[in-house]
């Protein structure tokens, strides 16, 4: 099974172009109802469909919705960064947890 979610538009026909066995996209969305490069453009699901392929349509609201800016937020995700890295690089559930009563 071939994945295309994460792919760019030329990555996705490529794949569909040489793959014989369906595709999914795992966790997408549409373009035409967000305009997110990592939905689906219609000519990319008409693609999917004519390949026997599937999409899961993935519900987190970046995938559909625009968000607007939010300065205090971008300044809180900065700080936060520049002080631990990544939430995911921190393993140690104590660690967390402390992370979590700052």
């Amino acid at each position: 099974m071939v994945d295309v979610s994460h792919m760019s538009d030329k990555s996705f026909f490529d794949v569909i172009g040489i793959t014989k066995a369906p595709v999914i996209a795992s966790h997408s969305s549409v373009r035409t109802l967000c305009d997110s490069a990592r939905n689906l453009t219609d000519e990319m699901l008409n693609a999917l469909a004519g390949n026997g392929g599937v999409i899961q349509i993935c519900i987190l609201s970046s995938f559909l919705k625009k968000a607007e800016p939010n300065p205090k937020r971008e300044k809180a995700l900065k700080a936060f960064s520049e002080k631990y890295g990544s939430w995911r690089a921190i393993k140690d559930e104590a660690k967390r947890n402390k992370v979590r009563e700052e």
